[in-house]
């Protein structure tokens, strides 16, 4: 029997194309569950969320306005490499696996992350350490002066978006893979099919999901779901 990795390999051979996958990182690839939990621990010990809500929170509402000095605080821990060496992630089940068997199958796989460039040392060790030996050239860091807040979803989704176009100049993308709307709007945005990662369709307007129809979009709750489509996508 043919397996999936081999037939998106056929594939790849007919077509003699150079194709990629373009994957965020954080609660895609890398769960930041424990990284979260402990620095809300150290910066808010008498604060009493429930576990499982700040393990989920990619957007870090539970930290409050951004002004009070322990926000200040948990945030500044958050973009400093040197502090996250202390705060191990892990990877998502079957992400490892299922991004090996892409590279196996052909495409190139783009790491996308909304993570400051700053960040790049930490991001590459973060990887390494869940078995991702990772080329730098592979992996697209926001390089602005200054970081994107996780709660910005809006800016998040213009340097996605741009830098699924400036890709698009040399490969060509199956998909893009991520968790957050502004991973699927990138998208979207530039005509390549978008599978949505351990979220809930209602992250995704209806209205985007009409408008954008044509290209293609799937949620997939296991990286299982990813592989099966990734190569439905291929065969066509």
């Amino acid at each position: 029997m043919t397996k999936p990795a081999e037939k998106i390999s056929m594939i790849n051979s007919i077509n003699n194309q150079q194709q990629a996958v373009v994957i965020d990182i954080d609660d895609t690839v890398l769960n930041l569950g424990d990284r979260r939990y402990a620095l809300y621990k150290k910066h808010f010990p008498h604060a009493g969320d429930a576990e499982d809500v700040i393990r989920a929170d990619v957007s870090l509402a539970f930290v409050g306005e951004r002004t009070s000095s322990a926000a200040t605080a948990f945030m500044r821990d958050f973009l400093d490499p040197i502090v996250l060496k202390d705060y191990p992630v892990s990877a998502i089940p079957g992400a490892v696996d299922a991004i090996r068997a892409i590279q196996e199958s052909g495409p190139k796989v783009i790491f996308m992350t909304g993570r400051h460039e700053s960040l790049r040392q930490q991001t590459l060790a973060d990887l390494a350490a869940v078995g991702l030996n990772w080329d730098a050239g592979d992996l697209i860091m926001h390089s602005a002066v200054n970081s994107i807040d996780p709660s910005a979803e809006s800016e998040f989704g213009v340097f996605k978006g741009h830098s699924v176009s400036n890709i698009l100049r040399n490969l060509d993308i199956i998909a893009v893979i991520g968790d957050r709307p502004s991973d699927i709007i990138a998208a979207f945005e530039n005509s390549v099919p978008a599978i949505l990662f351990g979220s809930s369709p209602e992250v995704i307007s209806k209205e985007t999901l009409e408008r954008y129809s044509h290209v293609g979009f799937q949620l997939c709750k296991t990286w299982a779901q990813v592989i099966f489509h990734i190569t439905s996508l291929q065969i066509g």
